[in-house]
């Protein structure tokens, strides 16, 4: 069953690539599937663990996208991966998606050669929201260039945490 999420965020990642949008339709049909599956094969006790996993990943998430670090899509999609890991192996996921990501941008800082313009512009924006400011969202502000889906990261995630289960 993980290693459906994982099929399932890699084609939702296709379209936050192309578009930088996720479908909502397909996440609500993808979420729906999982909550079956997590019925029919868990029991109560599947379809607890999926309430759990999404709400969980909602609640965590929901501060990173009214800080407007993280885009809505970025929500919808770890509820959905909530589902089908459940908690807390939604939070491995997300942890793996996190670590994927960081090594990508120490490589490009590296290659790029802007890190510390890249930190002073994150320092800057925190700096606003701390004094009670409402700043532009950090994603828009970001130039095109820096921008990379975080749904691409998810995947890589979902896909590790399936092959390689805990527990």
């Amino acid at each position: 069953m993980t290693y459906l999420a994982a099929f399932c965020c890699a084609f939702l990642a296709v379209f936050d690539v192309r578009s930088g949008r996720i479908p909502n339709p397909a996440v609500l049909v993808f979420s729906l599937a999982g909550f079956v599956w997590s019925a029919a094969a868990g029991g109560g006790a599947g379809l607890f663990s999926s309430v759990c996993g999404a709400g969980g990943m909602f609640l965590l998430l929901w501060v990173l996208y009214l800080m407007r670090l993280m885009g809505a899509g970025d929500v919808k999609l770890f509820m959905m991966l909530g589902v089908f890991f459940g908690w807390p192996g939604v939070l491995r996921v997300f942890a793996m998606s996190v670590l994927a990501g960081s090594v990508y941008a120490v490589i490009r800082f590296l290659v790029k050669g802007d890190a510390g313009r890249r930190f002073m512009k994150l320092a800057s924006y925190f700096e606003a929201v701390l004094a009670g400011g409402k700043p532009e969202p950090y994603i828009a502000a970001a130039d095109r260039e820096a921008k990379v889906p975080f749904a691409i990261f998810a995947a890589f995630g979902a896909f590790m945490c399936a092959a390689v289960p805990i527990g």
